[in-house]
């Protein structure tokens, strides 16, 4: 009997086991240090996961957190930045576009209208409670915010968990910036106070 071919297979198994526990401790080391720069110039503190880092503080009396994501062969890395204050209805903004259009006249994605044209034809509005949208959308400086954070490049949701701003295939070193990430808090925050006075 040979010992050697009998246990081949386990150490192959515990190689590759042990690979890619390595790849997953140098991704959560890399997007420590992406984070870390944020650390600098914002009140939050990085948690101490290596698998999955995140940034986490206050904003103006709000919790947030900013997580990163290496992204894969099929999924893009995102940028995410969240207030952790819960909203009353669940709505997702994305930019209009011939996808989004398709989808429509198929049936697949149902879009809440504003009542504002301009708006409208322009973002794609997806939401369980169309009359809470209307009526949060109702308020011009709502509008604009949302156009902020779009010329960042980013997305925006609402839901119970609270606000996030995402950002795909974001830039490291660009998008890794305090000043960056603070203006979407303070959009974030502009949400959040706008549903309060409502």
């Amino acid at each position: 009997m040979d010992i050697a071919k009998d246990y081949f297979p386990f150490a192959v198994l515990g190689g590759i086991s042990f690979a890619g526990a390595l790849i997953i401790i140098i991704r959560g080391n890399v997007l420590r240090g992406r984070l870390a720069k944020l650390q600098i110039g914002l009140p939050g503190n990085l948690n101490s996961n290596i698998f999955f880092p995140k940034l986490s503080g206050s904003f103006e009396g709000l919790p947030f957190v900013v997580c990163l994501s290496t992204g894969s062969k099929n999924t893009p890395r995102k940028l995410n930045v969240r207030i952790e204050n819960p909203f009353s209805f669940k709505l997702a903004v994305l930019k209009e576009n011939s996808f989004s259009d398709f989808a429509k006249k198929l049936g697949i994605s149902k879009d809440v209208q504003s009542g504002d044209a301009a708006f409208d034809a322009e973002f794609l509005l997806m939401s369980d409670d169309d009359f809470a949208v209307r009526s949060f959308l109702s308020d011009p400086a709502v509008k604009e915010l949302i156009r902020s954070v779009f010329k960042m490049n980013y997305t925006v949701t609402f839901d119970n968990g609270g606000i996030t701003a995402s950002k795909s295939y974001y830039d490291p070193n660009a998008d890794m910036d305090q000043v960056v990430v603070g203006k979407i808090l303070r959009c974030l925050f502009g949400f959040w106070k706008k549903n309060t006075q409502s």
